[in-house]
């Protein structure tokens, strides 16, 4: 279900496989968003050390996946006036920024654009997530040795 029509200053979130991306809307159905090269915000730019900053069609971002406005952190922080929020935004369109999944992400840019200040809910999420995916791959690394050399210790006693 649609939420509600987008204003001037808004967050955009757009579903993607596995994670969030972000833009804000600047007005007329366009987003200011930190992305790749090519606009498209894939997942692939969390791999690079930079990113681009693009003015694109709401639609030409979202690529046929589901988006709303998410204005999430307006109950803990304050919006900076959404002239300036605009103004800011259309005056990176163009810039080639620092990309860090961690501490430099397209959710980063636009709170700093919104709130004026950088964070991001999805680092924690996928930081979060590695820890977790990293020690489930170290414990199955140890119980395949262990089982190894069990294996092993029981054909070498036959």
């Amino acid at each position: 279900e649609p939420g509600p029509d987008p204003k001037p200053g808004d967050l955009i979130e757009y579903q993607r496989l596995g994670y969030q991306h972000w833009g804000i809307y600047v007005g007329d159905g366009f987003v200011v968003h930190l992305t790749d090269q090519d606009g498209f915000s894939s997942i692939s730019s969390a791999f690079g050390a930079s990113a681009v900053v693009r003015k694109d069609r709401m639609e030409r971002v979202a690529a046929g996946c589901y988006y709303k406005v998410n204005n999430k952190y307006d109950g803990k922080r304050t919006p900076l006036p959404i002239r300036k929020v605009v103004h800011a935004a259309l005056d990176k369109v163009g810039e080639t920024l620092n990309y860090s999944l961690t501490s430099e992400n397209c959710e980063h840019f636009v709170t700093e654009l919104r709130y004026g200040e950088s964070f991001s809910d999805q680092e924690k999420k996928q930081i979060g997530h590695n820890v977790t995916q990293n020690s489930k791959n170290g414990l199955d690394k140890i119980v395949g040795t262990l089982s190894k050399l069990w294996i092993n210790k029981i054909v070498s006693s036959m």
